[in-house]
């Protein structure tokens, strides 16, 4: 069983897709570890070619070709749920991508506290690939912690982009946690509802 499964739902991605993919292939935690689930949901430009591309290079990335695009991405989301067998699951978008030791981190993390969620950091990019050089949260001000009580502190850390997350498999799948379709913002649903099945989140 693989460690962790990486959802990432594609619509005409080709520009930023390569990219996007290589980026969980290089994750430090080895790639053998990581189920690689790639939802092609109707694109119309080289976004299939590169996925069947990259599918041939590597066993573990699987690749799911929907018929027609269901414009928003949590269709495709909830169908990579479906083939998830890692024991953790994370999602990305397709013109996104992680840093190198994003899933080791976040795994160890999740393994260390036994957490249901885990949340962490991140930096925007410009259209050219180009990080921002500040992230999002100061590390001097928001450092690791559990959170426990609701505040505003606490929904601002947690924040509702899925992307930004590792979920335990197990919790999602046995609560029936699914992405809500056909509406933008369908991240802030799948994350409320996981965050009111868990135990424990970091």
């Amino acid at each position: 069983m693989p460690k962790i499964s990486v959802i990432i739902p594609v619509y005409n991605a080709e520009k930023y897709l390569e990219e996007c993919i290589n980026s969980v292939v290089n994750q430090t935690i080895g790639f053998n570890h990581i189920q690689l689930i790639l939802v092609n949901d109707g694109s119309k430009d080289n976004s299939k070619k590169i996925m069947d591309v990259m599918a041939k290079k590597y066993d573990n990335i699987e690749v799911l070709h929907l018929k027609e695009s269901h414009k928003m991405a949590g269709f495709a989301r909830n169908e990579g749920i479906e083939l998830a067998k890692g024991e953790f699951m994370m999602f990305l978008d397709s013109d996104d991508f992680y840093h190198e030791k994003a899933c080791e981190l976040m795994c160890h993390i999740m393994e260390k506290e036994n957490a249901d969620i885990v949340t962490a950091n991140y930096k925007c990019t410009e259209q050219n690939g180009i990080p921002w050089q500040k992230e999002m949260f100061d590390r001097n001000i928001y450092q690791t912690q559990e959170l426990r009580e609701p505040s505003e502190k606490f929904f601002y850390l947690y924040c509702p982009s899925a992307c930004l997350k590792i979920f335990r498999t197990k919790m999602i799948k046995e609560n029936g946690i699914k992405f809500l379709n056909g509406v933008p913002a369908e991240d802030a649903y799948f994350t409320s509802m996981a965050l009111s099945k868990s135990e424990k989140i970091y």
